[in-house]
């Protein structure tokens, strides 16, 4: 791997899933019956040929009339070979709407990666309606390497796997994962970018793939994008469908641009929402690609400040400049005197919890990707009492037992969040807290085939890094795609790229204005490569056309009509989505909402 491919690897930490619905599944008690609900995976036997069962029967889908079946299928280990014994084997799930058109079958991936979509498609499917019609089936496969595919793929020497217990992970591998944890510099999870940070950081990337090696080396080249689009096409054959259509955000953009390229003549229509950088996969690092989505998000953020006034936005001022110069000097105040904060979860519920230069850099990745209301005006709360010295009173919009406002994806969702975990760091969350996210720097590492050699501390900086900090207020992301880099797996089939790609099948991009995980620079980039593609921009902040269009309205105007009847929008269409950083409903209401359902009054 060369310095500028390793460049556009650091380009962005993580693609998280986009949230299509802020429901979740409750776990049901064990018995055949409520397995079947809640894992439904571990009862069935994998076969060569799909064999469907009923399963989710408590899901939101499937308490709305949809048919909801899952199934384990063997696909070959190595599909260049599939005479080999070897295999893996894949949970898949299948929605079916009441009225089922068979002519439609959507494949879906929400981004990652390393995040299981057969676990949240029957929650989710109703909000995919919006997408895909009321008509159109749904199909999640289980990328392997990820939740319930066997062999258990793992980097940690003490995880059995979910297959292997009740429990998902053992403590042991948790213990493992922190412990590897305290090997990373506490200085670079600060935000400081010496010389020495950056060679440790790098070390335990290395560390980490050398572990993967150890525990799975035999199964690490078969992991990785390539080999999950051809598993995608081995179950398409096998559900016996001429050509498939595809929706995929975030990550899953990269997985359905590879599958396109791969077999150009299998799919029909593609919809790619949140498209991720090009370069990752590519010898031209470009930075827009990575952080101009944050950047256009504050800025909507600012003005929104100053066209709402004191009411809604406790930063204001007589002018966005002021705002804006206001707002940056929140952070250098915490990095050199961090505050304490009251933490109000219920009328009788009081903690305190310290808000760090760390804490608010992590506090504001979540804000800056999912843009809701309440926790933008909560966040210019806390920065206005930081700036006058007075102790910030925080609102958590989540409580014990509820199920309906959770973080989203291990991030905390708020400043408030903070109360809610003994540690912040994205590492932590991903390592010990949802150990998923364990694979996503397996497979990131896998995709891009190895490095060739260490690098300076000096060219990791000057070519690689340049100086995040300058772009961003936020230097987490940069860090654990450091880390899968440094693991240099080899694998057996990276993604080579994509140039002048053309396909029989029509493809959609579709990008946000303001979206700080995945800029909208980034559909432009794929567009310009698929020949005939079509390319959607919602004038909205947010990841992924869910948030920057809360209502729907331009997804059912452009998006659904594509998978329905094949129309493409019209070149350079822009569809008015979320800009007023500060109206609208928020997760606040939606909280405030279920504690009066529950006969208790909100904080």
């Amino acid at each position: 791997m060369s310095l500028h491919v390793l460049a556009a690897a650091l380009a962005l930490a993580a693609h998280v899933p986009c949230a299509l619905t802020k429901a979740s599944p409750t776990p049901s008690a064990p018995g055949k019956a409520k397995l079947m609900d809640a894992t439904p995976f571990k009862l069935l036997e994998a076969g060569d040929d799909i064999h469907w069962e009923k399963c989710f029967s408590n899901s939101t889908a499937a308490r709305k009339g949809s048919e909801v079946t899952c199934a384990r299928l063997n696909v070959p280990l190595d599909h260049d070979n599939p005479s080999n014994e070897q295999a893996m084997q894949l949970p898949i799930v299948r929605v079916s709407p009441k009225y089922a058109d068979p002519r439609r079958t959507v494949f879906w991936n929400p981004g990652g990666p390393g995040v299981d979509p057969t676990k949240s498609l029957a929650y989710t499917f109703p909000s995919l309606q919006e997408y895909v019609g009321n008509h159109t089936t749904v199909i999640a496969i289980s990328p392997r390497g990820v939740g319930y595919t066997t062999p258990h793929i793992t980097c940690a020497q003490d995880d059995p796997g979910p297959m292997s217990g009740n429990k998902p992970h053992t403590d042991d591998e948790n213990v493992e994962a922190e412990m590897w944890e305290m090997t990373l510099p506490f200085d670079m999870l600060e935000g400081d970018l010496g010389d020495a940070s950056l060679l440790q950081t790098w070390a335990a990337g290395r560390a980490y793939g050398m572990n993967c090696e150890a525990t799975n080396g035999t199964l690490i080249p078969y992991v990785g994008t390539v080999h999950t689009a051809t598993d995608m096409d081995y179950v398409r054959q096998k559900m016996n469908i001429g050509k498939i259509d595809f929706l995929g955000h975030s990550y899953g953009t990269i997985l359905g641009a590879t599958y396109a390229k791969l077999f150009p003549d299998n799919f029909e229509r593609m919809v790619l929402d949140g498209v991720a950088p090009f370069s990752w996969y590519s010898n031209a690092h470009v930075r827009e690609e990575t952080t101009s989505g944050s950047r256009q998000v504050l800025d909507m953020f600012f003005k929104a400040c100053y066209f709402s006034g004191l009411e809604k936005c406790a930063l204001y001022d007589s002018d966005v400049e002021v705002i804006r110069d206001k707002f940056h000097s929140v952070l250098p105040k915490l990095r050199e005197s961090p505050v304490i904060a009251e933490v109000h979860h219920n009328d009788k519920l009081k903690k305190f919890v310290a808000i760090t230069e760390t804490s608010w850099r992590d506090a504001l990745e979540s804000t800056i990707q999912n843009s809701d209301p309440g926790v933008w005006r909560q966040t210019a709360q806390v920065a206005a009492d930081i700036l006058a010295g007075r102790t910030p009173a925080l609102q958590n919009p989540h409580h014990a037992g509820s199920n309906n406002v959770p973080t989203v994806n291990g991030h905390i969702e708020s400043l408030a969040d903070l109360a809610r975990s003994a540690s912040t760091r994205l590492s932590k969350r991903a390592l010990s807290g949802g150990m998923e996210y364990f694979n996503l720097y397996l497979i990131h590492a896998a995709d891009r085939g190895g490095w060739d050699r260490m690098p300076s501390a000096d060219e990791i900086r000057t070519q690689i890094l340049g100086d995040p900090k300058q772009d961003s207020v936020i230097l987490d992301p940069w860090i654990p795609v450091l880390i899968s880099t440094a693991a240099n797996i080899k694998t057996k089939d990276a993604i080579a790229g994509f140039h002048n790609i053309t396909t029989s099948g029509k493809v959609l991009f579709i990008g946000n204005t303001a979206d700080a995980v995945t800029p909208n620079y980034n559909a432009k980039r794929f567009h310009a490569v698929f020949e005939g593609s079509g390319l959607f921009t919602i004038d909205g902040a947010g990841h992924c056309a869910t948030n920057a269009d809360p209502k729907n309205r331009c997804i059912t105007k452009w998006i659904a009509p594509f998978f329905e009847h094949g129309k493409m929008p019209p070149a350079n269409t822009t569809c008015e989505g979320k800009t007023d950083l500060l109206e609208g409903e928020s997760i606040f209401d939606v909280a405030s909402d279920e504690l009066k359902r529950m006969g208790r009054s909100g904080a």
